[in-house]
C-alpha cells in the first residue's frame, strides 16, 4: 500500500475484501479493475448510514448507500428472490437487514451493475443473525443537484428510505464524517 495523503490511498488490490478494509480507513480509495481505474468516494458517514460515490476514469458510475435498518427482513422483502424460497424460520432468524442500494441516471450494464452488488456486498458482515438487500434504482435527474443534505435527503426519499438526515451546523460536518 502506497499512501498519497492522509485520506488517499492507492493500492494494487489482491481482493475486493482489501478494499473493503481499506476504504473503512480512508474516505476515498482508488484502484484498478482491470485495465481501468476506480474511485471510491465515502460522501458521508453516520451511525447507521453511508453514501458513496464511485468512480470509473474520471466519471461517475453510481450513487451507493448502506443503511442499517437496526430490523429484521419485511414481508415485502420475503417475497424477494431467493428469499421467497427460504424457510420461514431461517428468515425470522435474521435480525438485522443492511439496504445496500444503488443509485444510477439510466440503468447499469450487467457487468457494472455485478462489479457494484459484489464489491458493496463485501460490506456487510453476513453471520445467521445478519444479512442484506442490494436494489438498483434509476433516478433521472440525479446529477441536476448540488450534492448537499436536501440531495442526500432526496435520494434517501426516491428509494423508499425512512432515513432523514436532519440539517446541522455546518462547523460539525467534519465531526460527522469521522464517528
Amino acid at each position: 500500500m502506497e499512501c498519497m495523503s492522509e485520506s488517499l490511498v492507492t493500492l494494487r488490490l489482491i481482493s475486493m475484501q482489501d478494499a473493503v478494509s481499506n476504504l473503512l480507513k480512508y474516505p476515498k480509495l482508488i484502484f484498478k479493475q482491470g485495465e481501468l481505474m476506480i474511485a471510491l468516494h465515502r460522501i458521508l458517514k453516520l451511525r447507521d448510514l453511508e453514501i458513496f460515490h464511485v468512480e470509473r476514469e474520471g466519471t461517475i458510475l453510481s450513487y451507493v448507500v448502506i443503511e442499517d435498518t437496526r430490523k429484521p427482513f419485511t414481508e415485502e422483502d420475503k417475497k424477494l428472490d431467493p428469499l421467497c424460497y427460504m424457510e420461514e424460520e431461517d428468515i425470522n432468524a435474521i435480525l438485522n437487514v443492511f439496504r445496500i442500494s444503488l443509485i444510477n441516471d439510466e440503468k447499469l450494464s450487467e457487468e457494472d451493475s455485478l462489479f457494484l452488488k459484489s464489491f458493496f456486498s463485501d460490506f456487510v458482515n453476513n453471520t445467521n443473525l445478519t444479512n442484506f438487500i442490494i436494489t438498483e434504482y434509476i433516478q433521472e435527474d440525479l446529477y441536476d443537484h448540488d450534492v448537499n443534505i436536501k440531495f442526500f435527503n432526496k435520494i434517501l426519499k426516491d428509494i423508499g428510505s425512512n432515513y432523514i438526515i436532519e440539517e446541522f451546523d455546518e462547523m460539525n460536518w467534519i465531526y460527522l464524517s469521522q464517528d
